[in-house]
């Protein structure tokens, strides 16, 4: 654990994580994020505009969650993180 990570951080950034992969609209298989007191950055693709947006919906419900910086691309059968 660096410095920098907080115990909330490394909470949400768990729950997010787990949140994702087991919501049944969510391809999460090539979504990364980063979390930094309470703010979390997307960071990745999706296959379709609207998963990027239910992604961005469900983080910001997750409890200490301050604010969401989606910056998913958007790309069909396409992989960054192998």
């Amino acid at each position: 654990m660096s410095i920098e990570e907080q115990p909330r951080d490394i909470k949400i950034d768990d729950g997010v994580c787990e949140m994702l992969r087991m919501h049944a609209e969510v391809d999460a298989s090539n979504i990364q994020l980063e979390v930094r007191d309470g703010e979390v950055t997307l960071l990745g693709s999706v296959p379709e505009a609207k998963m990027k947006f239910i992604v961005e919906d469900l983080i910001y419900e997750y409890p200490g969650v301050k604010d969401v910086w989606n910056l998913l691309k958007v790309k069909q059968n396409d992989t960054i993180f192998p």
